[in-house]
């Protein structure tokens, strides 16, 4: 062994138990709350599309 790599270990783990886990709900999470926000957003969109036209129809009878 080089003297370079004295005192250097490896070791190996799975990936299950690695620390990944913590950080892996944060990015479900994350991206849930994106993924609301959006719908959020579309919602509003079409409600105000919806008012839109009603508004038209109404006016076209007035």
């Amino acid at each position: 062994m080089p003297t370079a790599l004295k005192g250097w270990s490896v070791s190996v783990e799975p990936i299950k138990s690695a620390s990944f886990r913590n950080e892996r709900k944060l990015m479900i999470w994350l991206l849930l709350g994106v993924v609301v926000f959006v719908l959020l957003i579309e919602c509003m969109s079409v409600a105000n599309l919806l008012r839109l036209r009603a508004d038209a129809g109404y006016q076209l009878h007035s």
